[in-house]
């Protein structure tokens, strides 16, 4: 009922079920654990899914910041099976904006409107001026009535109640709607013109 992802695809069954695989690839696996996913998201290297009871759980690589865990010790597993993201209840939807180098950033949308946000920082993609990456989700400023939230590698928008288009992180590309030539470390309106 549900597909994401670009080089690696995830599938929700209608059972709750959650199966990922590789662009390419004829196989297809099932995810052990999530057997009651409502909403799925899968990044390049690391996915997650929101369960029946609103919380989310993300699995990959076990060095990728999306998973909250930090590096992993010498001998440890490289790769993680599906692990809860502390501190996060209530999740609407989910987006992540991994890249293959093992880094990325996830952000959560709350049914209250908040966005909440964790991984790596390196361009203010977090949606805040700390430059360091963050494995706890913590809450993005400025937003509270948020209805929808994409992610890129490099920066974050969401879609107000109101119908305005707030974005954060790199501006190197034009990506946030804006032609500031700073990252922007708290989300802005992106403003619309006519040519």
């Amino acid at each position: 009922v549900e597909l994401s992802g670009s080089r690696r695809l995830c599938i929700r069954h209608k059972t709750g079920k959650v199966s990922c695989g590789r662009i390419g690839s004829t196989r297809v696996e099932p995810v052990a654990g999530i057997d009651d996913a409502i909403a799925v998201a899968a990044g390049e290297r690391a996915a997650c899914a929101i369960r029946a009871d609103r919380s989310v759980w993300c699995w990959g690589p076990a060095d990728s910041t999306i998973l909250g865990t930090g590096a992993p010790p010498a001998g440890a597993p490289t790769t993680l099976p599906p692990t809860k993201i502390a501190s996060l209840s209530d999740v609407a939807t989910v987006a992540l904006g991994d890249d293959m180098s093992g880094a990325g950033l996830a952000c959560a949308l709350k049914l209250d409107g908040t966005i909440w946000c964790w991984g790596k920082n390196d361009r203010e993609h977090l949606g805040t001026a700390v430059p360091a990456h963050t494995l706890s989700p913590f809450r993005l400023a400025g937003i509270d009535d948020a209805v929808q939230l994409s992610l890129g590698w490099l920066h974050g928008c969401a879609v107000r109640k109101t119908g305005a288009l707030a974005c954060w992180g790199s501006t190197e590309h034009g990506q946030s709607g804006t032609i500031a030539t700073d990252n922007i470390s708290t989300p802005q309106r992106v403003r619309w013109t006519t040519p």
